[in-house]
């Protein structure tokens, strides 16, 4: 097993001593030299970005990825040398995570009842395979601005019309996005999703 596939596997773990999770990444150095000297301290450790840590899920780096691949070493190594007075070994990468979308999930409440929100970003991995699962991309009903914060919702209208066509693809496409709700932050309340066989 390479240093990587050790790496991934950390995302199973809690935080501690040689363990810190972030949700997010910027290149503001100074966000990350309390928790390196502190690894430094000990055993050494690892920072681990676009993983939420309550509940512990990866959620990505979005739009902070091409900040993480983009971001100078040299700059932190740099900083600490000027800091502390011995040499840290630093090293990043980068790693996905496989998702399963083939699974078949199906609601097990009315789906014309109500709207059901999703609290995430556009442009986390999910979302993007829910609206392009789905063609949404131009229909304006599934996106509402709420403060800075996007939430995506599946329209009433869209429920109804798959609810009545009974298309296959249709079908299909709605089972994605309902297992696609176990797999992202929820605002309080979601549709239950139970597998069954039709």
């Amino acid at each position: 097993m390479d240093k990587l596939e050790i790496k991934k596997g950390l995302v199973n773990n809690r935080e501690n001593s040689q363990l810190e999770f972030k949700k997010t990444f910027n290149n503001y150095i100074k966000n990350y030299i309390k928790t390196i000297c502190a690894f430094a301290n000990n055993k050494g450790g690892y920072i681990v970005f676009g993983v939420e840590d309550k509940p512990r899920k990866p959620i990505g780096l979005g739009n902070d990825y091409n900040k993480f691949n983009n971001f100078d070493l040299k700059d932190l190594t740099t900083h600490l040398q000027n800091s502390i007075s011995y040499n840290l070994e630093i090293e990043m990468n980068s790693f996905s995570q496989d998702i399963n979308l083939e699974k078949d999930f199906f609601t097990t409440k009315e789906l014309a009842v109500k709207l059901n929100w999703l609290n995430g970003n556009s442009n986390t991995y999910h979302t993007q395979e829910i609206i392009k699962k789905l063609k949404l991309k131009d229909d304006p009903r599934m996106f509402q601005k709420k403060n800075t914060s996007l939430y995506t919702r599946l329209a009433l209208e869209k429920l109804k019309e798959f609810k009545i066509e009974h298309n296959v693809n249709n079908i299909n496409d709605l089972i994605l996005f309902f297992k696609n709700l176990n797999s992202l932050p929820t605002k309080k309340q979601h549709i239950n999703i139970k597998k069954t066989t039709l």
